[in-house]
């Protein structure tokens, strides 16, 4: 009796164990979820939505054939808790085409997107000075997604698209919001997937929207996007929660090779809306833009932003820094902003900004008060000559 008395005690401890390490491994708001990062691999170029979003399956069809889509993919990530990734390998030589028929659904969850998964794509491994050979397997098309898609739309922050090709959507390419902490490396997007030819997305490139502390590009050789040939700017950063972003290592404006105008529509890079501490290229080679070939300014900085820097960029010419490529407009300007720097005073700060069609560089604005352009710094950069 007092064995079959210990045991039960025993058992009951352990009940209530069970018990109390179930109740801490729910979530706070309760509802039982996957906390644990689930890999989706997309193996299907269709447009079909998910059979049953949530159950940890990417499949368009309740049973085999597993049929996984890009869409399906990103609604089964956003059904999961937790940095899911969504990896690619669709059967063939490709390139493949993914063209949606509506809007992807909006990343609402982070996860990391690696089009360089798909068997035949790799990153840039060519050094700064040199053209890209990158290889790119995956096309996201959007000339059939309708009047308000943009490629992507991320509202959950620490987030990774790498190793696409985004076009043909009539907004953006890649819309930030909300969140930051989220990274666009090793895309083209606004060409087609040789790098060389626009088939420009309708909006800019990438948008900043409201979102901190993201990185465009990157100082590593593999992390340089192509951002061209878009009908609105290359980058916009936009909105005062758009602080601490970087964009570095870019072509903006030129193809692959950094040598031939794709020029997006208006602005290569664009700074706005009270948008602070932001840093466009850097100190370094490898944070080096080319912001060259745009049909309007290469860089401007307005509406009563600060703490704003230009740094160690090509802004109208080629990639070798010899060879005007211009921006149809001026190549940097400042404009009712205060307290920017284009350019600075320690080694590798100063842009070379040549080769425009307008002004080399440009302050204006009020002396004082309100929108004025007061304590801004244009120091080490080299105007109207080669490197």
């Amino acid at each position: 009796m007092a064995a079959h008395s210990a045991l039960a005690s025993r058992a009951r401890i352990g009940a209530v164990a069970l018990g109390v390490l179930a109740l801490l491994t729910l979530p706070l708001d309760g509802n039982v979820s996957e906390a644990v990062p689930t890999t989706f691999t997309v193996n299907s170029s269709l447009d079909t939505g998910d059979a049953l979003a949530g159950d940890g399956v990417c499949d368009t069809v309740a049973g085999p054939p597993v049929i996984c889509t890009m869409r399906a993919a990103i609604e089964e990530s956003n059904a999961l808790n937790g940095a899911n990734v969504i990896n690619f390998n669709i059967s063939g030589a490709g390139p493949h085409t993914i063209q949606p028929t509506s809007a992807l659904p909006t990343i609402t969850d982070p996860v990391i997107i690696d089009g360089y998964t798909q068997p035949g794509a790799s990153p840039n491994t060519n050094g700064p000075g040199l053209g890209l050979n990158t290889v790119l397997k995956i096309e996201l098309d959007g000339s059939g997604a309708g009047p308000t898609a943009n490629g992507l739309r991320i509202t959950a922050g620490n987030s990774t698209v790498r190793g696409l090709v985004i076009n043909r959507f009539s907004l953006s390419g890649v819309l930030l919001q909300t969140s930051g902490g989220n990274v666009v490396e090793g895309n083209f997007i606004g060409t087609d997937v040789t790098g060389t030819i626009p088939v420009g997305n309708s909006g800019h490139g990438v948008a900043v929207d409201g979102s901190p502390s993201n990185i465009i590009g990157g100082t590593t050789v593999g992390a340089r996007n192509v951002i061209s040939g878009n009908d609105g700017f290359g980058v916009e950063i936009v909105l005062a929660d758009s602080i601490g972003n970087e964009v570095q290592g870019n072509f903006i404006g030129t193809d692959s090779g950094g040598t031939i105008d794709l020029g997006n529509s208006s602005l290569g890079v664009h700074i706005g809306g009270a948008s602070n501490n932001n840093m466009i290229g850097g100190t370094t080679v490898g944070a080096r833009n080319i912001i060259s070939g745009n049909d309007g300014r290469g860089v401007i900085i307005n509406g009563f932003s600060t703490g704003n820097l230009v740094r160690g960029n090509f802004i109208g010419t080629d990639i070798t820094g010899t060879i005007s490529l211009a921006n149809s407009g001026d190549g940097a300007v400042v404009a009712h902003a205060s307290g920017n720097a284009i350019g600075g005073t320690m080694a590798g700060a100063g842009n070379v900004i040549s080769g425009n069609n307008a002004q080399g560089v440009i302050i204006e604005g009020p002396l004082v008060g309100p929108g004025s352009a007061e304590d801004n710094l244009v120091q080490g950069n080299f105007i109207g000559t080669d490197i």
